[in-house]
């Protein structure tokens, strides 16, 4: 929406892999959560040095500095405005084939790889996917698959947000038995 190409990175990768990661597709900032990257530590995914050759913006940071004034003052323009005065508010001028999104392999035969994924290819995914799916509005997606692979990004985590339905996010897809709970709630 902002006009810059969303890189996830696969923080189960080396730390070499990464690293050519970052530096192929020119990634200058990177987005996390100071709790997320603890955990990570606490697991032995320590990615110091990998986050020192960029500008780190962390969430709880930003959460931080956005005061309730402004909060208000979004969340009424996003329930009362019209969608094309929010387009030319919110959302920067893209080519559908402009670069959207680039997921890299996990680079276990040789140095990861980039593919890039253009706003077209990523819509047409998900479109297909939701036809395949025959996705209606009381449905619910459970989204537990990690977003740096192709599946994680478009269905569970593009997909909702496009077709409107909710979504209920879970942080381990390897956590069958928490994931069936959801399920079973949701």
């Amino acid at each position: 929406m902002v006009g810059k190409t969303v890189v996830n990175l696969n923080y189960t990768s080396s730390i070499d892999n990464l690293q050519a990661a970052v530096a192929q597709a020119e990634v200058s900032q990177v987005y996390s959560s100071r709790r997320f990257l603890e955990k990570l530590a606490q697991r032995g995914v320590v990615l110091d040095e990998l986050l020192a050759q960029v500008e780190v913006i962390y969430l709880e940071e930003l959460k931080a500095q956005c005061t309730a004034w402004q909060s208000v003052v979004t969340y009424a323009a996003v329930r009362l405005l019209p969608v094309a005065i929010l387009k030319r508010l919110y959302i920067a001028r893209m080519d559908a084939a402009d670069a959207a999104a680039i997921l890299f392999s996990n680079g276990s035969e040789a140095a990861p790889k980039g593919v890039v994924l253009s706003h077209r290819s990523l819509m047409s995914n998900i479109k297909q996917v939701s036809d395949v799916l025959d996705v209606r509005h009381d449905d619910v997606m459970i989204g537990c698959l990690p977003t740096f692979h192709a599946f994680g990004l478009t269905v569970t985590g593009l997909l909702p947000l496009i077709e409107g339905i909710p979504v209920v996010c879970y942080a381990d897809p390897t956590d069958a038995y928490g994931i069936a709970k959801l399920i079973e709630r949701h």
